[in-house]
């Protein structure tokens, strides 16, 4: 942010927001100018070579472990899963989708880890195994030239049984000056004799809820995640904020399809928040959600079309900046052939440079001045303001921007989006500060204007059955957010969830299909 002078003694430091559109303050961080070189230096020698990882293309991600059910019935009883893993035909299936390595979630709904850690049996007893399946999945990995990275969950969402969370996590840290230090200490205590027994076995940590884990010494911290191999890679997710820490060596990449969160040249961010960071990402390619964690789950049509989702690997591939594709997989092991069947086009266009006619990334959009934000956002209201009788007629708002056609940032946006005002109707619900609603035939465009600090939106009744619904901006082609439960009909109207990342610029668009009417 720049150079801050401070007088002798006392001083206030405020921090005002301009636009607090979208915007929240999580902290404030300082350092003496004096400390500064010295921090970079250590930064500069705590982070690894990450070539192998920008040469990789892809690889593919699975989050099972003692939450996972089978395709029908119960789950087995823990250490069942650990027990019966059969690791030789799943390698297999790795090996066939041409994964340079493989994400394996050592802990994730329910804190159970597959392997005899004797950091965590001390902390509580039962949530370990005595097959090592993390080994031998590392060994046959690494006999096939794949590397492994484990995702690790603390363990603050290990639901309705809080008994691990309960031994980490001091209940009055607040009131006793947000002392975490039994949280660190087990952490700490978990993390390096993980790493020391795996060795150069893993290659790689992604740290989930760094939301939790902040503030930190990440330093210190960082040491523990080198344990047994310096060279090993390591990112924590800070989601939608900015970075937390300097202390890993790339981008966590929750959602990243390689073009929505800085600039990347060479594999690295070299402008954003993620800045010097190696990219990298780790996406959904089916669902509802990223693990099979209920009973008689049925895993969703991969949410991106076989071109699609091999032209994001492509992408992935010529900028350096991988991605895992999660894939659903059962308790045993088994995972839905049409993710495979999606895997195998991938591999096809990466690995034996198959012909591909589908472009990704679409065009970047312009970026938008805030003057040129509030002309789309002021159009939209005008049309949510216009007289009852006019519905049913179709609307036109190109003509009330006609001031601003010069501006090529307005003009790209609405030859994107303006077909969802353009030759609409007035919608069916009432304009409010939060939302304008237009309507073409069956399709409901929610214009969200304001989110009023919330993550959804209630809307009224409507006597019709919901289809598909999603917003705009979610890049992916066959999300349905009815499927995934993100909307739903309830008995006092509508509820549009919509996670932040999928948020639209300047505001965000939700389409929602309605079923015919009779």
């Amino acid at each position: 942010m720049g150079v801050l002078p401070f007088a002798t003694g006392s001083s206030t430091l405020r921090l005002e927001l301009v636009d607090q559109a979208n915007v929240a303050i999580k902290s404030l961080e300082l350092q003496h100018i004096e400390e500064q070189a010295n921090h970079q230096q250590r930064i500069a020698e705590f982070r690894s070579d990450t070539s192998w990882l920008a040469e990789s293309g892809y690889g593919i991600m699975f989050q099972a472990g003692e939450w996972s059910y089978p395709p029908q019935g119960d789950k087995k009883t823990w250490p069942g899963f650990a027990q019966d893993f059969q690791v030789l035909p799943f390698v297999d299936m790795v090996d066939k989708t041409g994964a340079s390595f493989v994400v394996w979630s050592a802990t994730w709904r329910t804190y159970y880890f597959p392997a005899p850690i004797k950091a965590i049996d001390e902390i509580l007893p039962g949530r370990t195994s005595k097959r090592d399946l993390i080994m031998e999945i590392a060994d046959e990995l690494n006999k096939r030239g794949i590397k492994l990275i484990l995702y690790y969950h603390v363990g603050h969402g290990d639901l309705p049984d809080t008994n691990w969370w309960d031994r980490n996590w001091n209940p009055n840290w607040v009131e006793e000056n947000y002392d975490k230090s039994l949280f660190f200490k087990n952490w700490k205590n978990i993390i390096t004799e993980v790493g020391e027994r795996y060795g150069e076995k893993l290659a790689g940590w992604l740290f989930d809820d760094d939301c939790v884990i902040y503030p930190a010494d990440y330093e210190t911290l960082g040491q523990a995640t080198k344990a047994g191999n310096s060279e090993r890679l390591v990112a924590c997710n800070s989601w939608i904020a900015s970075r937390f820490t300097e202390f890993q060596d790339c981008f966590f990449g929750e959602g990243f399809l390689g073009t929505d969160r800085g600039t990347v040249i060479n594999g690295k961010f070299v402008k954003g928040p993620f800045k010097g960071l190696q990219a990298f990402g780790n996406i959904m390619l089916d669902g509802p959600d990223w693990g099979v964690y209920q009973p008689d789950l049925k895993v969703l049509p991969p949410f991106y079309s076989e071109e699609k989702a091999a032209a994001i690997a492509r992408h992935a591939a010529q900028t350096k900046a991988p991605i895992a594709f999660n894939l659903l997989m059962y308790e045993d092991g088994t995972v839905s052939p049409a993710s495979l069947k999606t895997m195998e086009r991938i591999r096809q266009v990466v690995r034996a440079d198959a012909q591909l006619e589908t472009a990704f990334p679409e065009p970047a959009m312009i970026e938008m001045s805030a003057g040129e934000k509030e002309v789309i956002r002021r159009v939209i209201r005008a049309v949510g303001k216009q007289p009852k009788r006019d519905k049913g007629t179709e609307l036109e708002t190109r003509s009330a921007i006609a001031v601003d056609k010069e501006s090529k940032a307005i003009e790209q946006w609405m030859s994107r989006y303006g077909t969802t005002t353009d030759g609409t109707q007035i919608g069916p619900f009432e304009p409010t500060d939060s939302y304008v609603t237009t309507q073409h035939d069956n399709i409901i465009y929610v214009h969200i204007l304001d989110w009023q600090g919330k993550n959804n939106i209630s809307l009224p009744v409507i006597n019709r059955a919901l289809k598909n619904a999603k917003p705009l901006s979610d890049p992916r082609d066959n999300v349905n957010y009815v499927s995934l439960g993100w909307v739903r009909q309830e008995d006092w109207g509508l509820l549009l969830v919509v996670p932040e990342e999928f948020r639209g610029d300047p505001y965000t668009i939700f389409m929602l299909e309605m079923e015919q009417g009779k």
